[in-house]
């Protein structure tokens, strides 16, 4: 039996329980001696029945549900249960989770539900704690995944979600371990921004060969050897990292749309191999006094962003310092 029809059965069973206890009550006080008598007795084991049955009734959601947060309850993803998502508020950003009946279940202010499946979470500012980060194991249609400034050593956990498909990870508070990430086989975009990755950590994303964006900002990336196992991306952004060498993204057939950063010296020739790049974001940085390197217009990077204008691909320039 679904868990939606199990429910109903129980609730309505437990309505008119309550209801022939009203009846009862008001024989209790208002009927005849021999009435009240009945009455009594029958309120008695109405009582009982209605215990039993409250009790069964928590059993029942107590075996459908797993511990994400403390006291916090979030049904399993693997049964068919029906809920409704109620419009997080602007203020307060929160979501209350209901079923159809109006039981209110828990407040899960990180999590999208849909049709009784947890298929995104937001967790910003440890909101979750480290321990219930684990519980997202168990949620098998699990899509997208957002950990905003968070203490999480690890992505461990997320193996297990196989579904996942966007991972986004903004100035996380302590190091962590990233591996993880690339042992989701259905994985298409990945953002690490602001967490320190260097290369070497890079590679371990080498082997999630789905992934069509890789979105990488603020990082420590300087080599990107190796980066040709991710034949399908197409997006790739490695700006505010000290990339010295862009050569192997010629290896990339798919790649469409690239930015990074400039540095005097830094050779742009391969660029003009890049068959499929469509969109190119270009930041110029400036020397230590803020004054603009007009190098890459005099030598022959100004030369190759010509080309490749001519070629149709949108150039994007800036300068930061």
């Amino acid at each position: 039996m679904l868990f939606q029809e199990d429910l109903k059965n129980r609730i309505e069973t437990m309505h008119s329980s309550v209801t022939a206890g009203k009846e009862q009550i008001k024989l209790i006080t208002e009927g005849a001696a021999e009435e009240k008598v009945a009455a009594l007795r029958e309120l008695e084991l109405t009582s009982v029945q209605l215990k039993r049955l409250t009790e069964e009734f928590k059993q029942r959601c107590k075996d459908l549900m797993v511990d994400v947060s403390g006291g916090g309850k979030i049904f399993r993803p693997d049964y068919e249960v029906i809920v409704e998502c109620i419009a997080p508020d602007k203020k307060s950003k929160k979501r209350e989770v209901i079923d159809k009946n109006g039981l209110f279940f828990a407040q899960l202010e990180p999590f999208k539900v849909v049709e009784g499946r947890v298929v995104e979470v937001t967790i910003k500012n440890d909101q979750l704690p480290i321990e219930s980060f684990r519980a997202l194991q168990h949620f098998q249609e699990l899509k997208k995944v957002e950990l905003l400034q968070n203490s999480i050593p690890s992505l461990a956990p997320l193996i297990g979600s196989k579904s996942v498909q966007q991972l986004s990870i903004a100035n996380p508070k302590v190091k962590m371990d990233i591996s993880a990430a690339g042992a989701l086989p259905n994985l298409r975009t990945l953002e690490i921004f602001g967490g320190k990755i260097s290369s070497a950590e890079l590679a371990l994303l080498f082997s999630s060969t789905s992934l069509e964006e890789l979105l990488l900002g603020a990082n420590a990336i300087t080599g990107l050897d190796g980066i040709e196992r991710l034949a399908q991306l197409k997006r790739l952004n490695l700006s505010r990292n000290p990339v010295q060498d862009i050569l192997p993204l010629t290896k990339l057939p798919k790649l469409e749309q690239l930015s990074f950063d400039v540095k005097h010296g830094l050779d742009l020739s391969p660029l003009l191999n890049c068959s499929s790049l469509q969109q190119l974001n270009l930041t110029y940085l400036t020397d230590k006094a803020g004054l603009f390197t007009s190098w890459y217009s005099k030598r022959p990077g100004g030369h190759i962003v010509k080309a490749l204008t001519a070629r149709g691909v949108v150039v994007n320039t800036r300068t930061a310092s």
